[in-house]
């Protein structure tokens, strides 16, 4: 452009103004076209190089033109983002690369490729600013963006000078600006993954109890219809009421007038009608005439609401009855029709579909059934819903498994005692059970038949038998048949209810007390001459510790409360034995030792401690054998006064668990758990822990049990530690236990599948209680972690006889369960309390 059409343009205004005009409307999507337009410090220059006069009026660009300039900042708003990204990415890499030794020749590759992406983040920045003024945060990262290069090269330019000081790498990310680049994000993506869980958990909930929220909805809104069909009865009433109101008088005032005797609607006072008519003066006086009160007609708007009141009562009163359930059929074909019938009516009548019908039968059946029918499970298709009842209906269902259920379960009745009023009457309710089903078990007529009935009869006490006999010997001489099993029924029932009088029967008239009376006498006897023995031996003895008469120093709570330093340091002092707490000779010359009731070595019980490993007993002299027989003799006489010559064996509540850390959940180590409801703590034995890798904090701990109160030992404290059950996916937290040298069970108390076969009660379970597995019983846990002692399902038997109690971590049973005729003695289940003692206490 030369500088004459310089002049023509300054001259011509109105040309100027509308190339400018025109300029403004032409859209280009060049960057240096826009930079052209929006470009501030440009400036114009003609060929010749002279500088062009600039106008100074604002530029105001078309809406075309803005749309395309915000678009376009926003492209390039993106640009620099990538390209911070990418730079940003390099930087976190070269950071922890430095840490490490790199050749010269590695570090010239970073320095240079690091420079590149910093020079592009510079570029995209520049071009921004072309476009429209960068916010602040944009403005931040560019600045750090140069400040981390400038630093990184620094260190860079350092190890390449020589120098191996890796300090400045360290330095850098504590700079202010560097935190928002190499800050660390693992606690905000856990925080987020902690929230998204429950999330999940709270969703899941709301899943399950929507369909109960839908139901009761339901129902409200049938009430709420009903209400306003009572509101809309009520209005048709009044209006209807009105209408006839309105006829009645309109009817009376018509009568009125014609003198007839208007109909009564309403209840009124009785009044007397003038003789003087209004309407014929010589018209002659007639009688008065005495208008009667009439019953007024009753409005059922007073009703309506009553209704209503009620309808809405016995709502709310609907609304607070628990939601009922069906049971949880685990293969008992005595209680599958039950099951089947609640089954049918709470879950199969909802107007569910199939798919979801199976994720209930899942959920109410166990056992042996949910085996019979798990693998349909995995496909929750209609049809294996359908298959799935259909096999419980033919393995459970069917009549002839059901009567044949019945009756053997009448053959392993066992028979009743003569005096056994309560299982005469237990016999008699399920002879009814077995009446009742006859209707729906056309085959259980068989118990009609007189050898089947003789082999009930088997079960009776003999006078039970002896009645039944009589009444037999009637009803046939009269020319019947045999009685019928219903008969039989009757007759049992009403035997059981007069044997169980509370008044008149044997029991209450204190039969069972005479009883008692005459057992009691020699018991009674021998407990007066041993209490006597003991008096006189204890006041013979006075404790060397307290100095008081009445016990030995073994049996003195202050000394046991001692500390086992403390304890060793009297009985040097007083010169005491160390095997039986007496004077008078030395431990190796004791011939009276005493046996530790917790680890079985030779000292007594205070004396023992926990944090010494057990020592191996050494073989037994005959001398030794001979002393040691007659002290088990002289206990098994003392204490077979009170008990018989056996002992039971019995089980407790020992469940096989898989333990592991949370921080290792895959290192699982399989022992078993003893559930103790008397302990306040929860131990471990400290090689299972040591086997987990589990992070031990060393502790000192104060035990009272029932041989000692308040015994410190060493131990250490292990925390989150995770359990489940033998077969279960799911696990608890315990959050914090205790290591121990040994856990106070025996193998012989773990319950196995051979328990319970001689218990009819318990056979449903046999497959439920896991074989004896090769592993210690290497934890107890205590009411601290209720969630494992929590029952879910109990199985009760007849008095004195075992139960089986499920637990999520699996079934046990509890009781005894056999007699063993090897007489031994074993150490009494005692409640545990520890506490922790501070470190500075001495």
């Amino acid at each position: 452009m030369s500088s004459n059409e310089t002049t023509k343009n300054t001259t011509s205004h109105d040309e100027s103004q509308s190339a400018a005009e025109e300029s403004k409307n032409v859209q280009t999507h060049s960057d240096e076209k826009n930079a052209t337009l929006v470009g501030e410090d440009s400036e114009h220059k003609s060929d010749d190089g002279q500088s062009l006069r600039r106008s100074t009026r604002d530029t105001k660009p078309t809406d075309k033109m803005a749309e395309y300039m915000t678009d376009e900042a926003q492209k390039r708003g993106k640009r620099l983002i990538r390209a911070f990204d990418q730079w940003k990415s390099e930087a976190r890499s070269q950071r922890i690369t430095l840490k490490t030794e790199i050749n010269e020749e590695e570090l010239g590759k970073m320095k240079d490729s690091l420079n590149n992406l910093e020079q592009n983040v510079v570029r995209s920045y520049d071009h921004l600013r072309l476009s429209c003024t960068p916010g602040q945060d944009i403005v931040r990262k560019v600045d750090a963006c140069s400040a981390i290069t400038k630093d990184i090269n620094s260190v860079i330019n350092e190890r390449l000078a020589g120098l191996e000081d890796i300090t400045g790498i360290k330095n850098i990310a504590r700079n202010k600006y560097a935190k928002s680049v190499f800050s660390d994000i693992s606690s905000v993506l856990s925080e987020s993954q902690l929230n998204a869980a429950a999330d999940l958990e709270i969703k899941r909930e709301e899943v399950k109890h929507q369909e109960i929220i839908d139901q009761k909805r339901l129902f409200i809104q049938q009430q709420e219809a009903e209400l306003a069909k009572l509101e809309h009865a009520k209005s048709i009433a009044v209006a209807e009421v009105k209408v006839k109101a309105y006829s009645n008088i309109k009817q009376e005032n018509n009568d009125g007038l014609y003198g007839q005797e208007p109909t009564p609607l309403l209840p009124t006072a009785g009044y007397l009608q003038n003789g003087t008519s209004m309407l014929d003066p010589t018209a002659p006086i007639f009688d008065p005439f005495v208008r009667t009160t009439q019953p007024q007609p009753v409005v059922p708007e007073q009703h309506a609401v009553n209704s209503l009141a009620k309808a809405f009562a016995d709502s709310v009163n609907l609304n607070r009855l628990p939601v009922p359930e069906p049971t949880i059929f685990t293969g008992d074909p005595l209680r599958y029709v039950e099951w089947r019938t609640a089954f049918n009516a709470l879950i199969e009548r909802k107007g569910i579909a199939d798919e979801e019908k199976i994720f209930y039968l899942k959920k109410y059946i166990g056992g042996e059934a949910r085996q019979a029918i798990e693998g349909y499970f995995f496909s929750g298709s209609s049809s294996a819903y359908q298959t799935s009842r259909k096999v419980l209906e033919e393995r459970y269902g069917h009549p002839f498994i059901v009567q044949r259920a019945f009756r053997n379960k009448l053959d392993k009745w066992p028979k009743i005692n003569e005096r056994d009023a309560k299982g005469l009457r237990d016999f008699g309710d399920f002879l009814k059970a077995c009446q009742d089903a006859t209707p729906q078990i056309p085959s259980l007529k068989i118990l009609d038949d007189c050898t089947e009935n003789q082999r009930l009869i088997a079960k009776l006490p003999t006078w039970a038998a002896l009645r039944w006999n009589r009444k037999v010997q009637e009803h046939l001489y009269s020319g019947n048949d045999y009685p019928t099993f219903f008969t039989f029924v009757d007759f049992i029932t009403k035997e059981a209810r007069i044997a169980c009088n509370p008044i008149s029967s044997l029991s209450a008239l204190g039969t069972s007390h005479s009883k008692g009376e005459k057992g009691k006498v020699g018991v009674r006897v021998l407990n007066t001459n041993l209490d006597a023995e003991l008096k006189s031996n204890a006041q013979r003895k006075r404790c060397d510790y307290c100095e008081r008469e009445g016990h030995l120093i073994y049996n003195c709570t202050k000394f046991c409360a001692l500390k086992i330093d403390e304890k060793r340091t009297f009985i040097k002092e007083k010169d005491l034995c160390y095997g039986c707490l007496r004077k008078g000779h030395k431990n190796s010359e004791c011939r009276r030792k005493h046996t530790c009731g917790t680890c079985k070595g030779k000292h007594p019980t205070c004396m023992h401690e926990d944090n010494h490993p057990l020592k191996k007993q050494s073989p037994k002299t005959e001398t030794e054998e001979k002393e040691t027989c007659r002290e088990k003799q002289a206990v098994g006489s003392v204490s077979s006064f009170r008990t018989s010559r056996s002992c039971n064996r019995g089980t407790s509540m020992i469940v096989p668990v898989w333990i592991s850390t949370e921080g290792n959940p895959r290192n699982e180590i399989l022992t078993y758990a003893l559930l103790d409801t008397q302990s306040d703590t929860t131990f471990i034995l400290r090689e299972t822990a040591s086997a987990l890798d589990a992070k031990q904090e060393p502790v000192r701990l104060s035990l009272s049990t029932m041989t000692a109160q308040r015994t410190v030992i060493e131990s250490s404290k292990v925390s989150e530690l995770k359990v489940r059950g033998f077969k279960a996916s799911s696990s608890i937290s315990i959050n914090q236990a205790y290591t121990r040298e040994f856990i106070p069970a025996e193998r012989s108390h773990i319950p196995v599948r051979d328990t319970v076969k001689d218990w009819p009660h318990l056979q449903e379970i046999t497959n439920e209680i896991p074989p004896l597995q090769s592993c210690e019983v290497g934890l107890l846990i205590g009411y601290n972690c209720p969630q494992a002692l929590a029952p879910i399902c109990m199985i009760n038997g007849n008095e004195n006889q075992p139960y089986a109690v499920q637990t999520i971590l699996g079934w046990s049973i509890v009781g005894l369960t056999k007699n063993n005729d090897d007489f031994t003695l074993r150490p009494k289940k005692e409640k545990i309390i520890a506490c922790i003692i501070k470190a500075n206490s001495n």
